[in-house]
């Protein structure tokens, strides 16, 4: 970074940054329902998907809909954690190979 603007061949266009907005709270909210689902379809818990769906109504009940509303990403969100309550309860894990042990047999 230069101290000295004297130095810069234009000076006048290096200013310094300031954020002019900060990370609004339903996107976060949309984040982590994203992050649930994935954990519910991943590791077959089944609160997961159930945390996605309640931080999506949050993340929508938040959003400002004459503002910066992204429809797709809450469309998307919807998608996945209900992709993912879908794949817990309706897959059948009976079917499944069994997981081999990987404790040491002495």
């Amino acid at each position: 970074m230069v101290k000295d603007r004297k130095k810069l061949k234009q000076p006048e266009k290096a200013v310094p940054f300031c954020p002019n907005a900060p990370i609004e709270q339903e996107s976060v909210y949309s984040l982590m329902a994203m992050m649930f689902s994935v954990l519910g379809m991943t590791m077959k818990l089944r609160w997961a998907p159930w945390f996605a769906i309640l931080c999506m109504v949050i993340s929508i009940s938040k959003a400002k809909f004459g503002g910066q509303f992204d429809r797709s990403q809450h469309i998307m969100t919807l998608v996945l954690s209900l992709i993912s309550m879908f794949f817990i309860y309706f897959t059948n894990s009976k079917n499944a190979p069994p997981v081999k042990s990987t404790k040491r047999k002495r």
